[in-house]
């Protein structure tokens, strides 16, 4: 049936008045032309018409600007939230701020004037004292749109617009000293005192305002026929129910509405096939779903054109339900410009969906599983803990029935046809336990362990030695064993957690040497030492020292200087036992002992030679097998009468002992002994001579020892008093005299 409506027509005629209150002292004036227009000629009902507005030029200095527009609210509404500030031209306003763009796109006031439908714009400076520019351009865009409902008349849009602009940003200016910018509407001045609502100036018409509304409908040509089948014969609870929607011809636009039962169907958009073009609403507290279409042509073919996908409940007691297609319309593209759209014949026009029945299910409290399952359906139930074995059985309806154990630990019972109860029993898994590596001789263990029950192994501890102990259970690394030492160090216990004993067990137990080396150097005949030294553990060695010597003990753990704090001395007769302490003992560790010999030296003033000293050195101490005592590298004589090595030294300042002490040495040497036989010039006969020798010697005859060599100044002394005097002369005389006298 074709439908046909009548013809509405609107002569729309746009009229600009542009009001301006003239100031008292105008003494400048901007000139703003402004341009309006539409942006068409013709329109449907219920469509827009556009109305902009462009400045022709630039205005400065504005703290108002307003548009008041007058309209027949019987013809247009007014479209406030399309209506629209160009962002581009608020941009290019210098000094526009969000407070002045809070104001805009705003129905002005009617305050003044109830009787008059106002639309329009309002811009007011937050501050009299913050003007801005406008620029030229689009500067605002005002929608007014043709009512539905309209009949064919005339009506006059009227618009007053007022540009306010100051000359100063100073607020002590007195308000008559501002001035307004005139402008003009499409080249003509024109203005309408809002204060009287009276026009002056006349109308401005826009070419091409007349704007006709015409709407002209029929149905569709094209017959469609719409059903809906389920997609399977029946469904279990909790599972999703497919409704395939069939229609007949291609389409464009269309409108499907269907209902269900909230209470037994939940709609699953996300499950859905629908295409892009589809607006969905719905109303899940009533069951009903709206499709809405529009876009590009749909062909149909073999397949659902849309498959609406609903979630049956869990718990649903019903065994079956309807899905029901209470609307559904179509068009084709070209139809949807006059005609409505096609109501489709329906077949069928509901979907019954059957729900296999549920059956409550007893569970043993060993296991997970849900508490209703489905008839035919397949129940699975799943051990809380896996580490135990399981013996199940079952029932349904009453009657024994077969449990299968499946590969990935879980049991299940096909098709049930009647209610389950499952019970069941449980015993802990037997782990394998396997050791391996270099300690694996040193290892005392049983071959399996079980799951609940803490497992120990121990390992027999070899002094020196470390056993790093790796893991895994169930073929991942584990570490949370324990490891226990006995008292007397020889034995570890290893623990592992009962709870931790969830798969087979793999123990590698390697065997680390520990022991640091000891290396002694020096005089290690003396040194009683072990080979070996262990880390934290106090070591302990001993030095014998020989009579005469003084010791001397280094001693270096890795590269480290031990310091008198970091051991222990205890010194019992010739023997000083050493033991370092065990925070000290981390590395190799190095003694050197080193030994000198004893040694006395004492220097007295033998003589006095040309304002210069004459000292005798006498040295006494521990040597060498085969050594002398050398004063630099001349060997020394030696003196029973001193009881010393003896050896004099001329210098022109003082001899200290330990300047001397300083040039004492061992020489691998045969010592010289002094004569004191009173043959004092080594002649080899005793005679007066001895005796002049010895006067010239202590009479400073000789200033070295070029002459008269150092042997016969040491027997110069004969008496034995370590200097030379008339004494000694007057000895060797009396010696002479006693001999010739036969005494």
């Amino acid at each position: 049936m074709k439908i046909k409506k009548g013809i509405i027509s609107v002569l729309l005629v746009l009229i600009m008045l542009v009001s301006m209150a003239a100031p008292a002292f105008a003494a400048q004036q901007q000139n703003a032309p402004l341009t309006v227009s539409v942006d068409k000629t013709s329109v449907a009902a219920g469509e827009d018409v556009k109305i902009t507005f462009m400045l022709g030029s630039a205005v400065s200095d504005v703290v108002s600007f307003n548009f008041y527009v007058e309209y027949d609210s019987d013809v247009f509404e007014y479209d406030k939230d399309a209506s629209y500030i160009p962002e581009e031209y608020i941009a290019g306003m210098s000094g526009y701020n969000s407070r002045v763009h809070k104001t805009a796109k705003r129905t002005p006031t009617n305050e003044y004037f109830p009787d008059i439908d106002f639309a329009g714009i309002e811009m007011v400076s937050p501050s009299f004292a913050m003007p801005w520019s406008m620029p030229a351009g689009d500067l605002y865009v005002l929608v007014l749109r043709a009512k539905t409902d309209v009949t064919s008349t005339t009506s006059a849009i009227n618009l007053n617009a007022v540009i306010n602009a100051l000359t100063t940003t100073d607020s002590s200016t007195d308000v008559d000293d501002k001035y307004d910018a005139i402008v003009t509407v499409n080249g003509k001045p024109s203005g309408m005192d809002i204060s009287t609502h009276t026009r002056n100036g006349g109308d401005v018409a826009i070419d091409n305002a007349v704007i006709t509304i015409t709407e002209e409908t029929e149905p569709s040509t094209v017959d469609y026929t719409a059903g809906i089948t389920p997609g399977a014969t029946s469904y279990n609870p909790g599972e999703k129910a497919f409704i395939d929607v069939d229609i007949s011809n291609d389409f464009a636009a269309a409108e499907l509405i269907l209902t269900y039962d909230p209470a037994v169907l939940s709609f699953d958009q996300g499950s859905s096939t629908l295409d892009n073009y589809v607006t969905l609403g719905t109303n899940t507290a009533d069951g009903k779903l709206v499709l809405e279409r529009k876009g590009l042509p749909v062909t149909v073919g073999d397949d659902a054109e849309y498959v609406i996908a609903f979630t049956i409940n869990a718990n649903t007691a019903v065994e079956s339900t309807t899905v029901t297609l209470d609307t559904a319309k179509f068009s084709v593209l070209e139809d949807a410009a006059e005609k409505d759209l096609t109501v489709a014949a329906y077949s069928p026009k509901t979907a019954l969906v059957n729900i296999n029945p549920v059956y409550n299910v007893t569970l043993s409290e060993l296991f997970d599983g849900p508490s209703t399952v489905a008839k035919g359906a397949t129940y699975t139930f799943t051990p809380k803990d896996p580490n135990y074995d399981y013996t199940v059985s079952a029932t349904m309806g009453g009657t024994s029935v077969g449990v299968t154990a499946n590969a990935d630990g879980s049991y299940s019972i096909a098709n049930v046809n009647g209610a389950l109860v499952i019970t069941a029993t449980s015993s802990p898994k037997t782990r394998s336990v396997a050791i391996s590596g270099a300690a694996s001789t040193d290892i005392t263990f049983e071959p399996t362990a079980t799951y609940g029950s803490d497992y120990t192994f121990t390992i027999t501890k070899e002094k020196g030695y470390n056993y790093p102990i790796t893991m895994t259970i169930g073929g991942t690394s584990y570490t949370g064993f324990t490891t226990t030492t006995s008292d007397d160090g020889t034995t570890i216990t290893v623990t592992i957690p009962g709870n931790a004993l969830t798969g087979d067990v793999a123990v590698s137990v390697d065997k680390v040497n520990t022991a640091l080396a000891v290396n002694v150097t020096g005089a290690s005949g003396e040194v009683s030492a072990p080979d070996k030294a262990y880390p934290n553990e106090a070591y302990t060695f001993s030095v014998t020292k020989a009579e005469g010597y003084d010791y001397t003990v280094e001693i270096k753990v890795g590269d480290n200087v031990l310091t008198e704090e970091d051991y222990d001395v205890v010194s019992n007769g010739n023997v000083d036992t050493y033991t370092i302490h065990a925070d000290k003992v981390t590395g190799p560790i190095d003694i050197n002992v080193s030994k000198e010999g004893q040694l006395e030296v004492e220097v007295y003033d033998y003589l006095t030679i040309d304002g210069k000293k004459m000292y005798l050195v006498l040295a006494k101490g521990t040597l060498e097998s085969g050594n002398v005592f050398s004063y630099g590298e001349t060997p020394m004589y030696y003196s029973e009468k001193y009881e010393a090595y003896c050896f004099l030294v001329i210098t022109d300042g003082t001899l200290s002992k330990a300047d001397a002490a300083a040039n004492v040495a061992q020489a691998s040497a045969t010592a010289t002994p002094v004569d004191y036989s009173m043959d004092v010039n080594m002649s080899g006969v005793i005679d007066a001579n001895d005796a002049q020798l010895t006067y010239n010697i202590y009479n400073a005859k000789y200033a070295d020892f070029t002459t008269v060599g150092m042997e016969k100044f040491l027997r110069a002394d004969v008496n034995g008093s370590k200097s030379v005097n008339v004494e000694d002369a007057d000895a060797i005389v009396n010696f002479i005299i006693a001999k010739r006298l036969g005494n």
